[in-house]
């Protein structure tokens, strides 16, 4: 089954479509970082528990294309809402293609994803600052995912996270006027084989 035909499927069940990206992380020693490699952010990277990261410079034309052109693919094969995940990224200080602030390269990414994305597609910022983000995101994430974790010396589910995540929306519920407030998902995980 093609990505295409994912949409589709999910159509058919009654719902709107969405898929989670990260479109300006590529994994550091990744064959795409190694193809295009003046493509990133110098040396800087985006440290992840799942490794280490690139980030795209928008700035550089060739960047800038590509990611367009990864959204427009996108939403041309049928998804209506995207999650764009780990945005704090782009404002990661470092030398760009065009000397600009790393402000500036945040704006510019979010305005080339909106523009590829266009009008009818819904745009979630995840891991996102919130005031650079209004004017091109239709809600905003505010707080991190809800983990129910096990840890090592403790049998059962660890609620911390709840209670993380209800401060962050009790601190940033004002925001929620100004944008769709998207209060993060659940997530629940077996036992680590690690711990």
């Amino acid at each position: 089954m093609g990505l295409a035909n994912i949409p589709k499927g999910i159509k058919d069940l009654g719902f709107n479509p969405g898929i989670w990206i990260a479109p300006l992380l590529h994994k550091k020693n990744g064959p795409f970082v190694r193809q295009h490699p003046d493509w990133f952010l110098g040396n800087q990277v985006y440290p992840h528990a799942s490794g280490d990261y690139k980030i795209l410079d928008v700035s550089h034309p060739e960047a800038a294309v590509f990611l367009q052109s990864t959204i427009k693919a996108l939403v041309q094969s049928g998804f209506t809402h995207l999650k764009i995940d780990f945005l704090i990224a782009g404002l990661f200080p470092g030398a760009r293609h065009k000397g600009i602030s790393s402000l500036d390269a945040y704006h510019l990414a979010m305005k080339l994803i909106k523009d590829a994305a266009g009008p009818r597609t819904h745009l979630l910022a995840c891991g996102a600052p919130l005031l650079a983000s209004l004017p091109y995101a239709d809600s905003w994430r505010v707080g991190a995912d809800i983990a129910f974790e096990f840890p090592a010396k403790q049998k059962g589910l660890s609620w911390v996270d709840v209670a993380n995540q209800a401060r962050n929306i009790g601190a940033r519920w004002f925001f929620c006027d100004a944008i769709h407030c998207d209060a993060g998902p659940l997530l629940l995980r077996g036992r680590s084989i690690h711990g």
